[in-house]
């Protein structure tokens, strides 16, 4: 007799396992979590979206700033610094829609000062937005506009 009850006592019951206890508690978790995926998905492919943005933003920058730095050798010119931007460009920025822009803009000496000659080089990238949920926040039309200025003086 004393081995039935300890078998008994042995038994899992379900108040030890975690198992609700009530027949209403059943479906309880499968609702939950049916109500909170759509957030969490949608929350990853937010961080998801925003990390490819910023990449490409400060990919864009480090382009402008090659760009001036070729553009401030002696002889060169407009079609040096798009050679020197264009060759440097990396993976995940040939999905911007229509390439890459570069303006290389040479701006002489003024009249009078001693100043060096400046080069900006203007980098635009117009990324265009994996997820569709984020263009009415940026009142766009599925593409972001990213872009950079890099200024540097002849010496």
């Amino acid at each position: 007799m004393s081995r039935l009850l300890n078998r008994r006592n042995m038994t899992a019951s379900p108040r030890r396992c975690g198992l609700p206890v009530n027949r209403a508690e059943n479906g309880q978790d499968v609702v939950e979590t049916a109500l909170l995926m759509p957030l969490l998905l949608l929350l990853l492919i937010g961080v998801i979206e925003f990390a490819f943005i910023i990449f490409t933003y400060s990919s864009v920058a480090l382009l402008a700033r090659e760009g001036a730095r070729c553009g401030v050798i002696a002889d060169a010119d407009a079609a040096d610094v798009l050679l020197c931007v264009t060759t440097r460009v990396i993976g995940p920025l040939n999905r911007c829609e229509g390439g890459l822009t570069v303006i290389p803009d040479f701006a002489p000496a003024d009249i009078g000062r001693d100043d060096p000659p400046v080069i900006d080089v203007e980098v635009v990238c117009d990324w265009p937005l994996l997820s569709g949920w984020l263009a009415p926040v940026i009142e766009s039309d599925g593409v972001l506009r990213l872009g950079s200025i890099a200024r540097m003086r002849r010496e």
